[in-house]
């Protein structure tokens, strides 16, 4: 999915109770921790091995923000939200630069307990925003067309479908 960078309430506050700071690699446990937990009724982590563990988690956010496969790690551009009361990392979005103007968004994640309540479009906004600041026209991203929350989260932030393609699941059997 792909929108123009522009456009955007830059006055939008964070839901009550949330803040919202700065990526730090420190994050890098609570955010794969995170993602476990919101993978595990996600059709994706049927596709990609990375969602079905801690460590796949880890990894494969690791190699987001240090390896080229996704783009260069946008650091100023990435973010975390945390509950105030809870102390809690509850949400993040790692996003990356695949051209001199086309930011992408690799990762963005929310507890499935504060789903629905504007931390997803909070995180987005302020990435969306972050890198039109740093001069980029467009972002990009990829859904699973089964993930509809995400998939109407993305449309709502006028996000429009550029690319289709077919993912399937391999079944796995046991040894032997």
């Amino acid at each position: 999915m792909l929108r123009n960078c522009n456009s955007l309430d830059l006055r939008m506050l964070p839901p009550v109770g949330i803040e919202l700071r700065p990526w730090e690699e420190t994050n890098l446990d609570d955010a794969a921790q995170l993602t476990v937990h919101a993978y595990e009724n996600i059709v994706d982590r049927e596709i990609s091995i990375h969602y079905e563990s801690f460590d796949g988690c880890r990894n494969y956010l690791r190699n987001i923000i240090s390896k080229l496969g996704c783009g260069s790690f946008v650091k100023n551009a990435s973010f975390c939200a945390l509950h105030l009361h809870s102390k809690q990392w509850i949400g993040f979005v790692l996003t990356s630069s695949v051209s001199s103007f086309n930011g992408q968004i690799p990762q963005v994640v929310v507890s499935p307990v504060f789903q629905g309540r504007g931390i997803g479009t909070h995180l987005l906004i302020r990435s969306i925003v972050a890198l039109s600041t740093q001069q980029y026209r467009t972002i990009s991203l990829s859904v699973t067309a089964k993930n509809k929350g995400a998939v109407t989260l993305y449309q709502r932030l006028n996000f429009n479908t550029l690319i289709r393609f077919h993912a399937a699941a391999w079944s796995r059997c046991g040894p032997g």
